[in-house]
This record gives C-alpha cells, structure tokens and sequence, in this order.
C-alpha cells in the first residue's frame, strides 16, 4: 500500500540521517512515521513513535517539532476515546506552536480541540474553538481550513438544535469544497447537511445527502480517519432507514458502522448508540411482523 510504501522509504532515510549525525532529519522522519501509524490506526505504536521523536526535538530544542507530536498524540490519544490525555496533548501544543509563533500549526490544534470538546458533548466549547481557528485560518487566507471549522461550527450548532444555522454552515463548507474540489470536505458537508435534513423530518433530501456523502468517502484513499467518517455516514444512513421503516437495512448499516467504531477504539459512545438504534429496530421489526 501507499503507506507501506512510505514507512519503507522514511525508514530508509531516518538510517542515512542517522548515519550522517544529522539529528533534526532522523527526528522528522521518526515524527512523520508516528503519523503514519496513526492513519493506519496502529495507535499503540504510533504514540511510542512520536513520544520518541518528541524526545528527540526536546534535546534538540525545537519547539515547532515538539508541538507537532503533541498535536499527532492528541489525535491518537482522541481517536483511542482518551479525551483526558488528548485535550492535554492538545492545549501544551497550542502553547508550543504559540511559543513558536506558528500561526497554521496554532489554527489546526484549535480545531482539534474543537473535535475533543465535541466528541464529549460540550457543544459550546466546540464552536468556539472551530471559530476561532476559523478567524485564524481566515487570516491566511487557508480555504481548506476554512471549510474544516465550518463543518465543526455546523456540526455543534446540530446538536444544540439550532438546525437554521447549522445548516448555513454547512451549505458554506459544500460550496468551499466544490470550489477547491476538495470531494472529502465535501463529503462530510453533505453528510452533515444530510443530518440536518433528518433531524428536520425531510428524509427523502436527507437520504440523497448521506448516500452521495458515502459514495464520496467510498472514493477516497483508505485511512483510519475516513474509515470513521464512512462510519459516521452508516449511522447516520440507519437511523434514518429505521425512521423509514426498512428495518433490515438500518440492522445491517448500524452493525457496520458499530463494527468500525469497536475494532478502530473510537470509545464506548457511539458504538453504544448504535447498539440502542439496533435494538430499536429490531422491536419495530418484530410488532410489524406480529401486527402483520
């Protein structure tokens, strides 16, 4: 695979740093397979690799190289369900890329924190992270950016039931992914409008959205993180078969998306709530059968 193909060759020039005395180059190389690990969802050896590339820019005294594990580890730590121990990787790289005067490295962090307010329901803390790196991202002029802390902004604003708003978040986000061609931001667009859609009764758009977000995602190269928004989409798709009535298809998409959430550490939560869908589904299936 690509990633194969990529650890081979970081592996490589990581030994003819090393062999160079070139420090800084064999600690890049250790920071960048870290990250592979990490979209290969082998998390326990990627946060060994990057607390070990970490080390190396302490000794080195880089403190941009030193933020950069500490944001890669919160992602781990976040997609692992260990929020306590990513929203402390995250708010020390924020210091850092602040103490290094990296604005960019600065914006990502917020919107990480932004993720990690969101995966546990503080919706608030959620937008205000996204809209400041927003702000920021506006400020060099990143669209790609722009578009990610729209989707975050749209995606809080949904579940604080403010459906108008979220919705004209998430209409931005699309159009800045139709503009950059950018097909997974605008996947996950759609997707959200998608939920939107849903939660206002209007299942027939709602539908159309999810299963066009899901054709996107399908598309895409395969990593972990994908893997969990293809996740997201087959929630979402079930919970809307079993408002529909197609039990069997909301059973089969929900056990698919529960199925991902377990194997990739994702935490209890949604795996969780799939399993209450499942259930749900499976009694509406069952007093139809016996009505019938």
């Amino acid at each position: 695979s690509q990633y194969d193909d990529a650890r081979s060759r970081l592996e490589e020039a990581g030994s003819l740093f090393a062999e160079l005395n070139k420090p800084e180059g064999f600690a890049d190389c250790i920071s960048i397979l870290g990250t592979i690990y990490e979209f290969r969802g082998q998390f326990e050896i990627a946060v060994s690799t990057l607390e070990r590339a970490k080390s190396q820019f302490i000794e080195l005294g880089s403190e941009l190289g030193r933020a950069k594990c500490l944001s890669s580890l919160g992602r781990v730590y976040r997609a692992q369900g260990q929020y306590r121990a990513a929203s402390s990787a995250a708010e020390e790289a924020k210091l850092a890329y602040t103490n290094s005067r990296s604005q960019r490295g600065l914006a990502r962090t917020l919107l990480l924190l932004s993720h990690i307010h969101y995966d546990q329901d503080q919706y608030s803390d959620a937008f205000s992270a996204a809209e400041e790196a927003r702000r920021r991202y506006i400020g060099m002029g990143d669209t790609f950016g722009i578009s990610s802390c729209l989707l975050s902004m749209g995606s809080a604003l949904l579940k604080q039931g403010r459906y108008d708003e979220a919705h004209r978040y998430a209409e931005e986000a699309e159009n800045g992914g139709l503009r950059m061609g950018n097909s997974l931001g605008l996947a996950n667009s759609r997707r959200l409008l998608g939920d939107i859609y849903r939660m206002e009764g209007e299942h027939d758009r709602a539908c159309s959205l999810l299963e066009d977000a899901k054709s996107l995602l399908i598309q895409q190269n395969k990593n972990v993180y994908v893997s969990l928004d293809l996740a997201d989409c087959n929630s979402s798709l079930g919970k809307l078969c079993r408002l529909r009535g197609k039990y069997d298809n909301a059973i089969k998409l929900l056990d698919e998306a529960r199925t991902t959430y377990s194997t990739l550490g994702r935490g209890k939560k949604d795996a969780d709530e799939c399993t209450e869908e499942i259930t749900l589904a499976l009694k509406a299936r069952d007093n139809r059968e016996q009505a019938d």
